[in-house]
């Protein structure tokens, strides 16, 4: 297929599902809060399938290939452990002393125990498994030669940019129980203080943004040599 008509179908794919997804985030998340947590998923896989069609049977994958596939999704596995340890200490210590400036942790747990409030960190813990489960399966896709006909390279980058972005945008549930016992004990508002958490917000989104273009941009395909003019 000529490249300008590839350009012209990822311009396409760009106008319908841009907007058609953020309708849906918008106007399923005001129906149920449960969609806001299911639909981020749904996106990220639709963005893995539309990153381009399966590559061509080349036999059993060797060791070099697999090895070069591991290097690819390597730094995005590393970069979902690191979300994952700093958003951590983002909830249970970074926020919560950027609340109350001048007391120490110990102080603030202690009030917070006074007051009858507890941190609740089941969600954190739920969190933690779940993003090192998404690690984990990347690490996975990369690994399992029966996956490399699907996995090819571009879909291991827009799997490895949807793990971070889902991965940032659930720390904000996880930190929710957190905040509100430090909101209900201390008077203060329940958003992040401390830098950290904007930091994690903003690489979720630049991280789904990424994966959404590089999912609907135009794959180059060689030309077939009927393509190729006479004598070309």
């Amino acid at each position: 297929m000529p490249s300008g008509q590839h350009t012209a179908r990822g311009a396409w794919k760009v106008a319908v599902w841009g907007p058609l997804a953020v309708i849906a985030v918008v106007f399923l998340g005001a129906l149920s809060p449960l969609a806001m947590v299911t639909l981020p998923v749904s996106l990220g896989i639709l963005a893995v399938v539309l990153a381009g069609r399966p590559s061509q049977r080349l036999g059993p994958p060797t060791t070099h290939r697999l090895r070069r596939r591991l290097l690819l999704g390597l730094p995005f596995v590393v970069v979902i452990v690191a979300v994952v340890v700093i958003g951590t200490l983002h909830i249970v210590l970074w926020n919560p002393l950027a609340k109350v400036p001048g007391m120490s942790l110990d102080e603030i747990h202690s009030r917070m125990a006074v007051a009858g409030e507890s941190p609740g960190n089941l969600m954190m813990f739920l969190w933690v498994g779940f993003s090192l489960f998404l690690a984990a399966a990347l690490v996975l896709a990369c690994a399992l030669p029966r996956m490399a006909g699907f996995f090819t390279a571009r879909r291991i980058v827009v799997a490895g940019l949807v793990g971070i972005g889902i991965t940032c945008f659930f720390h904000s549930f996880a930190g929710f129980s957190m905040g509100m016992s430090l909101a209900d004990t201390f008077d203060v508002s329940g958003g992040d203080s401390a830098p950290s958490g904007p930091v994690v917000a903003v690489l979720g989104l630049l991280a789904a943004v990424a994966a959404l273009l590089l999912a609907v941009v135009p794959v180059r395909r060689p030309k077939k040599s009927s393509d190729l003019p006479p004598g070309g």
